[in-house]
């Protein structure tokens, strides 16, 4: 996008990361961490 533009993407900062998950993901991770030993699926 900036050579687009005439601009060195060198000279960019880097971009910020940010956590993917959400709360939904959050629960899902810990119904799975609870019903995994019981359904024989790795942990």
């Amino acid at each position: 996008m900036l050579d687009a533009i005439g601009q060195d993407p060198k000279l960019a900062p880097a971009p910020m990361l940010e956590r993917q998950a959400n709360q939904r993901s959050d629960e899902w991770v810990d119904r799975y961490r609870a019903e995994a030993p019981r359904l024989g699926l790795p942990t």
